[in-house]
């Protein structure tokens, strides 16, 4: 009706095809049987008739109508802003409201959510039977602010963000954090959030540990895991990141979950693997003319020497010399002028760095020093790249900064105990039960 007025006012031609219901009709079933075939609403529209047309019964005016629009268009809004959905959610809602996660949400707690369709509409349906427009759309309301207050605090906003990225956006977690959110203090909700995160990721529970235990048990998972665990190593990283920007109070950067999500992100070696070279002719000529443009980069010296060595090698007619070479020779000379010798194979964490798949595939098995220079050219062109990610090729973590042109052991073993300190301080003293 509200909906109908706002049309005739502007003067549009209305045709209303009205079915009147017994009191014994299931106006759900009779709805659902009417409308087989029909160009079907969302959920969220189908709930949003329900609370106008209880809102005018309720005061036999606009008044409360136009009040639960407007404040649904903002919500809707609000969580129409990208950095806001994803820090929720993990996949878009495509052409849906998505202001229909709030009331999936309500359904849920309220215990009335199924597979069954329209399931959430017959939730509000009766719930709209038995309060006015205004209890009903105060408990929507409250669910959305909540999870607003959570995306404004800065700290909240990383730790909840980091368990709903674990657990793909799953309602029901979402629903477990509502409720404790409601009946903890901030800094006890606080000590829960980190809680689950150390349960979750380490396996253990945290109750169970004293202080020393749970550095103890962080430093041999951190020292121990490796890559043929990626859920475990992802996780850590993305921690890593996370806790690593909660650590500065003076800071008011905030973790891009929406890049992070609609961009699909590996575990990355920092140092080329070197028992995994291109093995195809056409990928290692690729890999070789992506070194020779990187060297000719440098003015003069080893690296221009190089530089001639590999257009040698890739174009013998007009190099005599190349004809002697071989891939084998020539990849190398370019790891060991890089990398100082060809180091055995790292797949430790002391060797992994998140990355965006398209960059990651991008340089391939390129060397230290070329990632670097990708990795901060996309940096200064604005590209999200995280900031422990940025950090390694800036070589923050090392202790004492050599040659930036390869990762060495040394830089390796400081980045690891950068990782496990970042963990530790963030666990802080997590032992003894929720207060």
């Amino acid at each position: 009706q509200h909906l109908l007025a706002e049309d005739s006012a502007r003067g549009s031609n209305i045709r209303v095809i009205w079915y009147e219901l017994d009191p014994s009709d299931d106006a759900v079933a009779a709805f659902t049987r009417l409308n087989v075939g029909k160009i079907p609403l969302t959920e969220a529209e189908l709930v949003r008739a329900l609370f106008l047309r209880r809102a005018r019964q309720d005061d036999g005016a606009d008044r409360t109508a136009y009040r639960i629009s407007y404040e649904w268009d903002q919500i809707e809004k609000r969580l129409r802003i990208d950095a806001v959905w994803y820090f929720l959610q993990d996949k878009p809602e495509g052409t849906a409201n998505r202001i229909s996660l709030i009331f999936r949400l309500a359904a849920l707690r309220a215990g009335r959510l199924n597979t069954q369709d329209h399931a959430v509409f017959a939730y509000f349906s009766d719930r709209l039977g038995e309060t006015d427009a205004e209890g009903a759309w105060r408990e929507a309301r409250e669910i959305f602010m909540a999870l607003e207050e959570w995306y404004d605090d800065r700290e909240l906003f990383h730790i909840v963000g980091f368990i709903l990225q674990q657990a793909q956006g799953d309602l029901d977690v979402i629903a477990e954090l509502l409720d404790q959110s409601s009946r903890l203090s901030k800094q006890a909700f606080s000590g829960f959030l980190r809680r689950r995160v150390f349960n979750d990721i380490f396996g253990k529970v945290a109750e169970n540990l004293r202080a020393d235990e749970l550095g103890q048990e962080i430093d041999a998972q951190c020292r121990t895991v490796d890559y043929s665990s990626p859920g475990k190593v992802r996780s850590l990283l993305l921690l890593f990141n996370l806790a690593t920007l909660i650590e500065n109070q003076k800071s008011n950067i905030r973790f891009q979950f929406d890049s992070f999500k609609t961009d699909r992100w590996d575990i990355e070696h920092i140092r080329a693997v070197s028992d995994d070279r291109p093995e195809r002719g056409n990928e290692q000529k690729a890999w070789l003319r992506q070194c020779r443009d990187y060297l000719r980069a440098f003015p003069v010296g080893p690296e221009q020497a190089l530089a001639v060595r590999i257009e040698a090698y890739l174009d013998p007619d007009s190099h005599p010399e190349g004809a002697a070479l071989d891939f084998e020779t020539i990849d190398t000379e370019i790891l060991t002028h890089f990398d100082g010798s060809r180091q055995a194979t790292d797949h430790t964490l002391a060797n992994l760095t998140l990355l965006d798949r398209g960059t990651n595939r991008g340089y391939g098995n390129a060397v230290f020093a070329m990632k670097r220079e990708i990795l901060l050219d996309q940096d200064r062109s604005g590209v999200f790249v995280p900031l422990c990610t940025r950090n390694v090729f800036l070589k923050s973590y090392s202790r004492i900064v050599g040659n930036v042109l390869f990762w060495s052991k040394d830089d390796a073993a400081a980045y690891l105990d950068a990782i496990v300190a970042t963990l530790i301080e963030f666990f802080g003293q997590l032992e003894g039960p929720i207060q």
